[in-house]
């Protein structure tokens, strides 16, 4: 697998997409810019490729589009747009004769951040303090000196990450939503 990190490859390959991405046009190195912003996030590297390719498009694009492009399966395709359309990054802009679902990317991606850390992000630390609460029980009973002040950083980092979604959801609501020009 190529990298995403050098600027100097030309050619972005991932495993669960068989069709290398080439970065020399416009739309190639558009869609492996979309790819790395995603890794960055902790997301799939074909989230970012499929946003990518919607997100590139002139046009309204449709998941059979999308799938020739990417050579990736139809169900990854689907499943991937779904992500998407539930994270607010693209919507539906209707179908062609009642028959495929086409795609556009929003023009602003300050709702599409703060749904993920909203839906995603902040379920999932709910979730880690419900795994901090089992790890206590299970300390409490035996000699665990070390582990203790283990289990008493991560509840300080637990403490601080759930301060911190607030934090971010306030400021991405201060940021101005700039006009087309």
């Amino acid at each position: 697998m190529i990298s995403l990190k050098h600027p100097s490859k030309r050619i972005v390959a991932n495993p669960s997409v068989s069709k290398k991405i080439e970065t020399e046009t416009p739309e190639g190195a558009l869609m492996a810019l979309c790819a790395r912003l995603c890794l960055l996030l902790g997301l799939p590297k074909s989230i970012g490729l499929i946003y990518g390719a919607v997100f590139a498009s002139a046009k309204p694009v449709e998941a059979g589009q999308i799938c020739k492009k990417l050579k990736i399966s139809r169900g990854s395709v689907s499943q991937g747009l779904r992500f998407l359309k539930e994270l607010g990054a693209i919507r539906s802009e209707g179908l062609n004769g009642g028959r495929a679902e086409h795609f556009v990317a929003e023009d602003h991606l300050r709702g599409a951040i703060e749904n993920f850390v909203l839906k995603k992000m902040s379920p999932a630390m709910e979730e880690i303090g419900e795994e901090i609460k089992h790890l206590d029980k299970i300390l409490q009973g035996g000699n665990t000196q070390g582990l203790s002040e283990k289990l008493e950083v991560l509840r300080r980092w637990h403490r601080h990450g759930k301060l911190l979604f607030p934090l971010v959801t306030g400021f991405l609501k201060t940021i101005p939503l700039l006009p087309k020009k």
